[in-house]
C-alpha cells in the first residue's frame, strides 16, 4: 500500500511539472488558517524542523521531519538512483519535502550527468546576450529545458541564480555572475527565473543583498563587508528587487557588514530579514549553509541563538549540511515557544509560506487534509 502511495506522489509531481508548463506558476497566497488542519496533526517539534532545509538524507527526515532536503551533485548516480533516493526521502515525510538543488549552470551544476539537465555558466550566459549569440528568450528556454528534466525526477527548487553584481572578486573569478551592470544581471536573472518557474521548479536567489567583490568564500572565511546600505541600493540591489514577482524567495549571505549590523551576519541579522521580508512579504527567506567558518567565527558557533534570532526576524528556512545542527535548530526555536507561547502564530505564518509552495507540488495530499479538516469544523 506504501509503494502505491509512493508512486502516485511521484506521479502527481510529474503531472503538475507540465501542468505548470502550460499553465503557469501560481501558489496560493499564504494563509496559516487554510492550513490549520495539518499544523494540528503535528507536533511542536515536527513544526518546527519544517524550517531545516538539510543535506538529503532518509534517516534523517524519518527522525526529525524536516522541511526540506538539498541535494549535492556527488549524490547523484543515475536517473533510477536519484528517483529511489528521493522516493525513499517522502516516504519517510509526514509532509512531502521541499526537494532542493543548486542549478547555476557552469561549474554549480549538481545535475549535469544528465545531458538535458546541463546548462553555461552565468559568465557564458551573459558574455552571450552581449555578443548577440543568445537573446532573452533563449535564456528562458534553456533554463525551462534544465528545469523540466530535474522536475521530472523530483526538484522543486532552485537555488540560483546568483543575482550578484561583481566587477571582481570571488563571483566574477568563478563565473558565477552574469555581469557587471545591475540592469542586465536583473534582466538576464529573470529570463532564468521564469523558466525554471516555467517547469514548476521555484527559484531561491543569491546571495542577498549582493556579495559585491569579496575575494574569498565565506565556506572558509570570516569576511567583514564596509559597505553602506546606501552602497548596496546603488550597486547591489536592483536585480532581487525587481524580480520579487517571479522569485520563489532570496538566500541571505554569510557576509558581515558590520557598518550595518555589528553583530551578525546578514543571513541571520533582523536588520536584513526584515528588509527582505517587506519587500518579499509572500517569498521564502533562507539562510546560507549554517556550517560555514563565517557563522562558526562570528557567532561562536551558537546555533540555537542564530536560529533564535533568526525565527523572530521572520526568517523561514535554515540550510545547513551538517546533520549536527538540526536538532540544535530545533531546539533553540523550540525554548523561544515554551517561553512565548504567542509565537506560535508566528511559526505558523512561516510554514504557510511554504505550503502555498507545497500545495502546488502535493496538491492531493493537501487537499486530501485541507477538505478533512472543513469537514471535522462543519
Amino acid at each position: 500500500m506504501l509503494r502505491i502511495v509512493l508512486f502516485l506522489l511521484i506521479l502527481q509531481l510529474v503531472t503538475t511539472s507540465l501542468i505548470l508548463a502550460e499553465e503557469g506558476f501560481n501558489p496560493p497566497a499564504p494563509d496559516r488558517t487554510r492550513y490549520k488542519s495539518i499544523f494540528n496533526s503535528m507536533t511542536r517539534r515536527e513544526k518546527i524542523a519544517q524550517l531545516i532545509m538539510a543535506y538529503a538524507n532518509v534517516e534523517l527526515v524519518r527522525k526529525y521531519q524536516v522541511g526540506s532536503v538539498i541535494f549535492m551533485g556527488w549524490q547523484i548516480k543515475n536517473q533510477k538512483q536519484i528517483k529511489k533516493f528521493i522516493s525513499g526521502v517522502q516516504q519517510k515525510s509526514k509532509i512531502p519535502c521541499m526537494i532542493a538543488t543548486d542549478e547555476e549552470g557552469g561549474r554549480v551544476n549538481r545535475f549535469r550527468i544528465f545531458r538535458d539537465a546541463r546548462h553555461p555558466s552565468a559568465r557564458e550566459v551573459g558574455s552571450n546576450i552581449r555578443s548577440g549569440k543568445w537573446d532573452l528568450q533563449k535564456v528562458r528556454e534553456n533554463a525551462y529545458r534544465v528545469g523540466m528534466t530535474i522536475s521530472s525526477i523530483g526538484v522543486n527548487a532552485n537555488l540560483a541564480p546568483v543575482l550578484d553584481v561583481s566587477r571582481r572578486g570571488l563571483m566574477k573569478a568563478q563565473g558565477r555572475c552574469y555581469s557587471i551592470e545591475q540592469e542586465e544581471v536583473r534582466d538576464i536573472g529573470r529570463a532564468f527565473i521564469q523558466g525554471f518557474r516555467d517547469a514548476g521548479v521555484i527559484c531561491i536567489a543569491k546571495h542577498y543583498p549582493g556579495y559585491g567583490e569579496l575575494a574569498l568564500t565565506t565556506d572558509r572565511y570570516l569576511l567583514k563587508d564596509r559597505r553602506t546600505w546606501e552602497n548596496i541600493e546603488d550597486d547591489h540591489i536592483k536585480p532581487f528587487e525587481e524580480n520579487k514577482d517571479v522569485l520563489g524567495g532570496l538566500m541571505l549571505a554569510n557576509i558581515w557588514f558590520n557598518l550595518i549590523d555589528r553583530e551578525h551576519l546578514a543571513s541571520f541579522s533582523p536588520v536584513f530579514i526584515k528588509r527582505a521580508r517587506a519587500d518579499f512579504p509572500h517569498g521564502l527567506l533562507m539562510t546560507d549553509d549554517l556550517r560555514a567558518k563565517s557563522v562558526v567565527e562570528l557567532s561562536k558557533d551558537n546555533i540555537e541563538q542564530i536560529a533564535q534570532v533568526a525565527f523572530l526576524a521572520g526568517l523561514d528556512i535554515f540550510l545547513t549540511i551538517k546533520n549536527a545542527n538540526v536538532p540544535r535548530i530545533i531546539n533553540g526555536i523550540e525554548y523561544l515557544l515554551e517561553n512565548q507561547p504567542e509565537l506560535e502564530i508566528h511559526l505558523e505564518e512561516s510554514l504557510a509560506r511554504q505550503f502555498a509552495y507545497k500545495e502546488v507540488w502535493y496538491n492531493d495530499f493537501f487537499k486530501e487534509r485541507i477538505d478533512k479538516g472543513n469537514e471535522e469544523q462543519n
